[in-house]
């Protein structure tokens, strides 16, 4: 049972949707869980051409690729990856979100804890997962949410913590399980994370967890739309009763 979410909020948008919401979400499907919602390094270091002001975000972009047909992802700057993951302060002295997952996990069996991310933040939270077992493969996660996003290519590679160049290592190859459970929620409308791109690049999650991964694609939804109905489809995903071990794809 989930007793614990940290919800990775998108790019320079903390507190949207606020942690009431998401948790209002979750315990409309079931037990109340509590939200943890760190805010994303700020100021100088995330300034790139389309956040001139540095507002909060996991990693900058060089580039927007969101019109190409057939869309292509704009790919993360590695260097605030690896910060974000590993560097950047939070509160109780903890630094980076690896830090932040054991310190959860600290207070709750790692079963109880779910990741989720919208936006930029579902690709940090992909990132996030991924780190989260190759460094504790014996303490999975309960679940992983992805929210109107899609993962990077690079989430396949080693984000292992390594000193000097060469990080992430290696070419990318199939991971290991990430979760007991996966749940992506797209919006059929949204322009930004088209759900035909999305459901391509979560394409590893499902050849090594098909029985633990579902997709849901909700009609009339943009990026930015009909929020609640998001959150509670997510929460409905992955908290509802245990499906029979087949993959799911939906549109509702």
């Amino acid at each position: 049972m989930l007793e614990i979410v940290l919800f990775l909020h998108g790019y320079a948008t903390p507190g949207d949707p606020p942690d009431s919401a998401v948790a209002a979400a979750f315990a409309s499907a079931g037990p109340a869980v509590e939200v943890y919602a760190p805010v994303g390094p700020q100021g100088p270091s995330r300034v790139d051409p389309f956040n001139p002001e540095g507002r909060a975000s996991w990693f900058r972009y060089a580039t927007d690729l969101t019109a190409t047909v057939p869309q292509r992802p704009d790919l993360a700057e590695l260097e605030d990856v690896h910060d974000s993951l590993f560097d950047y302060p939070f509160a109780g002295n903890r630094r980076g979100l690896i830090a932040e997952v054991e310190y959860l996990c600290s207070r709750a069996d790692s079963r109880s804890v779910a990741i989720v991310g919208e936006s930029q933040g579902g690709i940090m939270a992909a990132f996030l997962a991924r780190a989260w077992s190759q460094i504790h493969p014996d303490a999975p996660l309960g679940a992983l949410g992805l929210v109107r996003t899609a993962p990077d290519p690079s989430t396949w590679r080693d984000l292992r913590p390594v000193s000097g160049a060469g990080w992430p290592r290696g070419e990318g190859h199939l991971p290991g399980p990430l979760a007991q459970r996966v749940a992506l929620v797209l919006g059929k409308a949204d322009e930004v994370f088209r759900p035909y791109a999305a459901l391509y690049a979560i394409g590893p999650i499902v050849d090594t967890q098909p029985a633990a991964v579902s997709s849901r694609v909700l009609p009339g939804v943009t990026h930015a739309s009909h929020s609640d109905r998001v959150f509670e489809t997510l929460a409905q995903m992955l908290v509802g009763a245990p499906d029979d071990g087949v993959s799911r794809h939906t549109e509702q």
